[in-house]
């Protein structure tokens, strides 16, 4: 199958993000997907979850479309969405998600966020950061499809937020499969599940410093 034709330069606008962490430079290559932090490649968070469980991979045209889809509902929340442009199969999935933030409103905090943790080395974009109409915050993850790896990501996410927002931690995380029917399905994390989360994805990164150090790490080219 073909390449989405939406938003071909999907993530074009996010390139190079900058942060300042307590003396650290944190830099985001959005072409490129490299995070770097004082100049030093980090892994992403999908490729240590990959890492460790390998079945965990798409083909190209699923990376593309996934790519097209955030970067659609990245315009239309932003309100700068020109829908004569999108590709038919990226309609429902954008549709699916304004259907989502109708029925559950939220503010969005931050969009197409990326972040460092300075102390597990480890980088990550998230895709929202809301507050909820009870004040709380909490992490939403965009899918084209949901599976348990969904899970520690929601984790690793979770983490990034609170190492450079400390007195911000989040108490929930929803991942939201947007469907090719203009459908969307929700995964909640409560609370203690997000906790527990978190903790799955320590694990995983001592198991990919263990894959890395003894090279055993097997490449690839897409990760969030």
């Amino acid at each position: 199958p073909r390449p989405c034709a939406c938003c071909t330069r999907a993530g074009a606008n996010l390139t190079h993000e900058t942060n300042t962490m307590s003396e650290a430079v944190f830099t985001f290559d959005a072409d490129a997907h490299v995070y770097r932090l004082n100049g030093a490649a980090l892994p992403s968070v999908t490729s240590v979850i990959r890492a460790v469980v390998p079945s965990w991979e798409v083909g190209d045209y699923f990376l593309q479309r996934g790519r097209a889809t955030h970067y659609g509902c990245h315009l239309l929340d932003a309100g700068t969405l020109d829908h004569d442009t999108v590709a038919e199969e990226i309609r429902p999935r954008i549709a699916a998600w304004a259907k989502f933030r109708a029925d559950f409103p939220a503010e969005i905090v931050a969009s197409e966020m990326p972040y460092a943790h300075k102390m597990f080395r480890y980088a990550g974009t998230l895709d929202r950061l809301l507050k909820d109409q009870h004040g709380d915050l909490l992490v939403a993850d965009l899918k084209n499809s949901i599976s348990p790896h969904v899970i520690p990501q929601l984790g690793a996410y979770s983490l990034l937020w609170t190492a450079n927002h400390p007195t911000q931690k989040l108490r929930k995380a929803v991942a939201v499969e947007l469907r090719d029917n203009g459908t969307y399905a929700c995964q909640w994390l409560t609370a203690p599940e997000l906790r527990r989360a978190e903790q799955t994805f320590l694990a995983m990164l001592t198991v990919y410093g263990f894959i890395q150090q003894h090279n055993l790490l097997k490449e690839s080219t897409n990760g969030r």
